[in-house]
């Protein structure tokens, strides 16, 4: 319908489609890091040894003057430590989703329809293809994952809201059949509520408001930086911090990061202090502030902002390493397949006569671990994710072209 006088045209609504968005190759290198920091900490949690344990060890060293060996010692539990912590490269995970989430909302511009159809091929089918896999070990007998009440988690897990409840209600619902996905409902999550934010950040008004009072909501009823909530006078519990109230600042500094970044591009601002320089800096500020879980994040995601807003640093050479790049373009397939081949590695290593508990057991697992990893990380990649991914962007094109009806 259009008015009397007006004229009447069709035009292809391709405006979000004319420019490609720029990619951040440089984040597929920490994508690869990150993941596989991952996968290093469940393999060391099979050997049944846990973040307090290294710190009871830690502590135990006794340190009198320069003492190298006992220096060395401790340096060796530090590592150790945030080598098991595999929670830190998840938050990680969390900023840099909230930095990319932002750069495609504020340049793709789409249909909330269209945004949300691609980002749930972006999960979804992947995580399916692991829940698959999961439910056919489960079948045969030789569970691999969380097995109590199997097909109640996997029919959850396939909705990726799992994570937001909790286990009063369905016990254990956050920690997914497989070890990683309480971390993939937080990521569904977000990505429903981002374009919200965004246009509370742009427009202001009444917008902001309202996202102000969901966040104060949030900390009135103890969700935010815990694991808990308490309404009307019953306390509810998860197994992860997998509710996105419970963990919203890690996407939220990545969100305000991109904007941050935007600027810096516009000065055209090239830090000429060392990166190492930098990092000292930072850590000398706010290394000893805040619990352990959030101050490694913090700093991790200052290194990959330098990464992102400089050029011929050594750690940016370094990360255009092309296997590494190659390593991050499956990463998200890694990520969720890993906890596949993990304890079939540990079985294996168990036959061989291997101790539980050594060294030993732990290496001959990863020589057998790694190789089943990559293989059902390309398998996923190749003929699930990446399928997935390129038919979202083909109906997202034949959508957004369909011609629109305009009254001038």
């Amino acid at each position: 319908m259009t008015s009397a006088g007006s004229t009447s045209h069709t035009k292809p609504a391709t405006e979000a489609l004319a420019s490609p968005v720029q990619r951040f190759t440089i984040l597929e290198s920490w994508r690869a890091i990150l993941a596989w920091w991952v996968v290093l900490s469940h393999a060391i949690a099979m050997l049944r040894l846990k973040p307090e344990h290294i710190t009871e060890m830690r502590d135990s060293v006794t340190l009198t003057g320069f003492d190298l060996v006992a220096w060395l010692q401790i340096l060796g539990y530090d590592i150790l430590f945030l080598a098991r912590s595999g929670k830190i490269p998840v938050y990680v995970f969390m900023m840099m989703s909230g930095f990319v989430i932002m750069h495609l909302l504020t340049l793709k511009k789409e249909p909330y329809g269209i945004y949300l159809m691609r980002r749930f091929l972006r999960l979804w089918p992947a995580l399916m293809f692991v829940l698959v896999l999961y439910a056919a070990a489960y079948v045969v007998g030789r569970p691999l994952g969380y097995s109590t009440d199997f097909w109640g988690h996997f029919a959850l897990e396939a909705t990726m809201f799992h994570g937001l409840v909790p286990d009063e209600i369905f016990k254990k619902a956050s920690s997914a059949i497989s070890g990683p996905g309480w971390s993939i409902s937080l990521e569904w999550q977000f990505y429903i509520v981002a374009p919200f934010i965004l246009t509370a950040f742009v427009k202001g008004g009444w917008r902001g408001w309202l996202l102000f009072a969901c966040l104060y909501a949030a900390y009135f009823f103890g969700m935010v930086g815990t694991r808990s909530a308490s309404v009307f006078g019953e306390t509810y519990t998860w197994e992860h911090p997998s509710a996105l109230p419970h963990i919203f600042g890690f996407f939220a500094l990545g969100m305000g990061t991109y904007f941050l970044f935007k600027k810096v591009r516009e000065a055209k601002v090239q830090p000429s202090m060392p990166l190492i320089g930098l990092l000292a800096a930072c850590y000398a500020t706010i290394g000893f502030v805040g619990p352990e879980e959030l101050t490694p994040p913090i700093l991790i995601w200052l290194a990959v902002f330098v990464t992102l807003i400089t050029s011929g640093t050594w750690l940016h050479n370094l990360l255009n390493w092309p296997v590494l790049r190659w390593l991050g373009d499956i990463s998200y397939s890694t990520y969720i397949t890993h906890m596949l081949a993990i304890p079939v590695a540990h079985r294996i290593a168990q036959k061989l006569g291997f101790a539980d508990g050594s060294l030993q057991i732990f290496l001959v697992m990863m020589v057998f671990a790694i190789p089943m990893i990559l293989i059902l990380s390309v398998i996923s990649f190749y003929f699930i994710e990446k399928p997935a991914i390129q038919f979202g962007r083909t109906q997202a094109k034949r959508l957004m072209t369909k011609p629109l009806m305009e009254t001038s």
